[in-house]
């Protein structure tokens, strides 16, 4: 009896260890900022105030496997757009995530697109810095600020940026953009903030 009742505790024992092992895993993956890719559904939507103008807004109107069929509201006008797996919009393709993102992961990305009629590329470079509390007008979220700096490989010059993914909204809930020569003066200072959003 008393070995079975031994044995008993022993399992017992191994099981608490285990579910402590398995919870602090949990706790410190989210402590240490690890964010996996969002899954997007129809009907889900942002809206951001930009620094420049009137608010724009996403909103999911398809989803093609682990890409999205977005439509974009701004400036009075509706446009479709394609949003691939990384997140990087199909038609501004200036930024792409990696996941999953921890604090300290740093990564790189290549661009080509068109400038004043030419063939351009830009390499942009990524820094998930930090896990930090956020304060935009849609609340206050936990998010991973990623520094960024994007670069004219073809021409010269690098510019600046930083923004805020929250992964309870499932994107960006700000973005701020340097204020320096590299960027065209409509994005030179750029400052957009979340201010609604609905996700499933």
């Amino acid at each position: 009896m008393r070995r079975t009742r031994g044995s008993l505790f022993i399992v017992l024992g191994v099981l608490i260890l285990l579910g402590l092992v398995a919870y602090a895993r949990t706790y410190f993956a989210r402590q240490s900022g690890l964010v996996d890719p969002p899954k997007w559904a129809v009907g889900d939507e942002w809206t951001w105030h930009n620094s420049d103008g009137p608010d724009v807004s996403f909103r999911v109107v398809g989803v093609q496997g682990s890409s999205y069929t977005v439509q974009v509201h701004a400036r009075g006008r509706d446009t479709t757009i394609q949003v691939g797996p990384d997140l990087s919009l199909r038609n501004a393709d200036w930024f792409r995530f990696q996941w999953p993102m921890t604090p300290g992961r740093t990564w790189t990305y290549v661009v080509t697109g068109t400038l004043n009629n030419r063939r351009v590329t830009w390499q942009g470079t990524a820094h998930a810095a930090a896990l930090e509390s956020v304060t935009v007008p849609a609340g206050t979220f936990q998010a991973v600020r990623i520094d960024g700096r994007h670069c004219n490989v073809t021409d010269g010059g690098c510019g600046t940026f930083t923004l805020w993914y929250a992964p309870q909204v499932k994107y960006v809930i700000k973005l701020v953009v340097g204020n320096t020569s590299y960027w065209v003066p409509a994005v030179r200072g750029f400052r957009q903030e979340l201010v609604s959003y609905q996700v499933h």
